[in-house]
């Protein structure tokens, strides 16, 4: 019985299915081969005495008949029957592509889950904030903050059952062992650190708690809501739904992480991520930069929105969204006009990161752009091929010219007509450019030599 694992799990030798049939034999093969072995002893007898009391009466049997072939097909009945009945004892320590694929679709589940928490969440903490500032609306504003508080814990129970779904499925690939847990494999931390972070969010007591801060750019002093301060930490929310969004991409999945496992390699969100850039760079790039854009503008304008005098008309109205956007593409840009610039601590600590984020974005876009421009080994042949047929025919083109004219020449001074000497110069000046357009071409002949030169003259 041979058993291959497969992309998609454990397979047989009669049928091949699975990702460009990519096979790997496991460890049951080493076992085979060393049962195989002729100066091993065989594991069908209890002891090594057994087999070699075994062997002896084989040898003096077959000794006494010359028989040689009834000892070797004894060894190999044995030793194959070893085998088989080690394969039946091991095969449920294999990985079951069906067991697996359950438990992963488990794990996406609880993603999808606090996916739909983080967005529901962070949208709600939004409209609050919007809502806290319009009289009218104040009784709405109560019921969101309560709606916040319920969705933030049922976020956290998502998160614990979804590093718990997580792990599962793990052991089921045999990545970590049966007895592993949260805090073994270093998962709780990451836990922790997220419930930490989705702890502080606006809720109904905190509502009328106030604080004072200073201004070092106006020199004075200024109140701030405790709530405006916790919509900052939703902020976080961004990054979760992007961590999700990466679970649920095609380089994450089944068939990905076990390609990645055959060849050595450890199935993590980075590799996504350079894949997304390869695969799809405008596209994930563009994404980032809005989700940056949209991000620290709602950051920028919790912290600024207080310093906002809608008396004076000449003052940053930092409470518009449009200015916010405005100064944070500005910022991302490393453009920054100085019209609008932040005049509180906070607001600056969002400047500050915003304008890392852009460079980061923006390194990346220059690269992307490079790469777009940059010609692929067919598109330099193409080119090179469609250059010779250009420099044959100037080639062409400047002989004939230069042929005619010097005949031209030849023919006047026969008659005993001077020839002018911006005449002759000009003749000399298409000789040189003959000379530069051949060895130009010659050039292009010994870059593409890989290029057959028969195939140029298809187009002459």
């Amino acid at each position: 019985i041979f058993f291959f694992q497969a992309e998609d799990g454990i397979r047989d030798a009669q049928e091949s299915r699975g990702l460009g049939d990519v096979y790997k034999r496991q460890e049951y093969m080493g076992i085979h081969n060393y049962f195989m072995r002729s100066n091993q002893v065989s594991p069908a007898c209890a002891s090594p005495s057994e087999q070699i009391s075994k062997e002896s009466k084989e040898v003096r049997h077959s000794s006494q008949t010359g028989d040689e072939w009834t000892l070797k097909n004894l060894r190999k009945q044995a030793k194959s029957l070893t085998f088989n009945t080690i394969v039946k004892q091991n095969v449920n320590k294999w990985e079951n592509s069906r067991v697996t694929n359950f438990y992963f679709e488990n794990w996406k589940l609880k993603e999808i889950g606090g996916l739909i928490f983080s967005m529901l969440t962070f949208g709600l903490s939004a409209i609050q904030y919007e809502l806290q500032y319009i009289d009218s609306k104040k009784h709405i504003s109560d019921a969101l903050l309560v709606m916040i508080t319920i969705t933030a814990i049922g976020q956290n129970i998502l998160r614990v059952t979804r590093y718990k779904a997580m792990l599962s499925y793990f052991k089921r690939r045999r990545v970590y062992s049966s007895n592993a847990t949260l805090a073994s494999t270093g998962h709780l931390k990451f836990l922790l650190i997220e419930i930490a972070l989705n702890i502080p969010h606006p809720n109904i007591v905190t509502r009328d708690v106030n604080f004072t801060l200073f201004s070092p750019v106006l020199k004075r002093s200024y109140t701030q809501t405790l709530n405006e301060f916790l919509n900052l930490f939703q902020l976080h929310q961004i990054f979760i739904i992007c961590r999700m969004i990466l679970t649920l991409s095609y380089y994450f999945n089944q068939s990905a992480q076990r390609v990645m496992s055959m060849m050595g390699l450890q199935s993590n969100y980075l590799f996504v991520v350079k894949s997304l850039l390869k695969s799809k760079p405008f596209t994930f790039l563009g994404i980032n930069l809005l989700i940056g854009v949209f991000m620290f503008s709602f950051a920028l304008r919790i912290c600024e929105r207080r310093l906002t005098n809608p008396d004076d008309p000449l003052d940053m109205d930092f409470g518009n969204y449009w200015n916010c956007i405005w100064n944070i593409v500005i910022t991302m840009s490393t453009i920054g006009f100085g019209d609008y610039y932040p005049r509180t601590i906070p607001g600056r600590v969002v400047i500050a990161l915003t304008g890392m984020w852009g460079l980061i974005v923006f390194s990346l876009l220059v690269t992307t752009v490079m790469n777009f421009i940059t010609m692929d080994p067919i598109e330099s042949k193409v080119y090179t091929i469609i250059e010779r047929l250009r420099s044959k025919r100037k080639m062409k083109n400047q002989s004939q010219r230069i042929i005619a004219e010097a005949f031209r020449m030849k023919a006047l001074r026969r008659r005993g007509i001077e020839v002018k000497d911006k005449e002759v110069s000009d003749l000399h000046l298409s000789i040189n450019e003959f000379k530069n357009t051949i060895t130009n071409y010659r050039a292009m002949v010994h870059e593409g030599t890989s290029i057959p030169e028969e195939m140029s003259r298809y187009f002459t």
